[in-house]
């Protein structure tokens, strides 16, 4: 066989290897027109200087949102009044007459992406809380990876509490959830 067609055929062998192995990674790809997914546990509370958000989905993402200082006037929106890309959607307004925005988007449930007055941050599988706190006019936001029992919506309130009473960091903020 001639050297020039050795190395015809054997170009001709890696790009077809190189393109298969391409559009193989790219169906691993969130798809750029992908729907958000709403998630199956949705609780929320927001009383006189304290609140939170609970938020699960099927595929294993559950997010906990802690207001240190919120007020009891919180507005959230779910898929139909959202803008496409989120999931669920809330303002909260504190104390201190500052508003915090915060968005969670999901197309597949079981990672994601948490805005916080366009602070975004990625959301991994399991269990993110999220305590938010005006310390003067600063926005403080700390994030928390725990490992907790897939939510229920019947005693996902009992849940998360039973989670933050046996929880050193997060014990100071049990009281929320009774």
């Amino acid at each position: 066989m001639p050297t020039g067609l050795k190395q015809l055929i054997g170009i001709v062998v890696v790009v077809v290897v190189a393109a298969l192995g391409g559009w193989a990674w790219t169906r691993t790809l969130p798809s750029a027109n992908a729907e958000p997914v709403d998630p199956v546990v949705s609780l929320a509370t927001v009383g006189f200087g304290h609140g939170y958000g609970i938020y699960g989905w099927d595929s294993g993402l559950q997010v906990v949102l802690v207001y240190d200082g919120g007020e009891p006037w919180m507005t959230c929106s779910g898929l139909v009044e959202t803008k496409p890309t989120d999931s669920r959607r809330c303002i909260v307004p504190f104390a201190n007459g500052q508003t915090v925005m915060w968005a969670i988007s999901t197309v597949d449930g079981k990672t994601g992406t948490l805005v916080v007055n366009e602070t975004s941050s990625a959301l991994a599988q399991g269990t993110t809380v999220v305590h938010l706190v005006f310390v003067g006019d600063r926005l403080v936001v700390t994030q928390y990876q725990r490992s907790m029992a897939r939510l229920q919506q019947r005693d996902a309130r009992e849940t998360v509490e039973e989670l933050f009473a046996h929880d050193p960091e997060l014990a100071p903020w049990a009281v929320v959830f009774r």
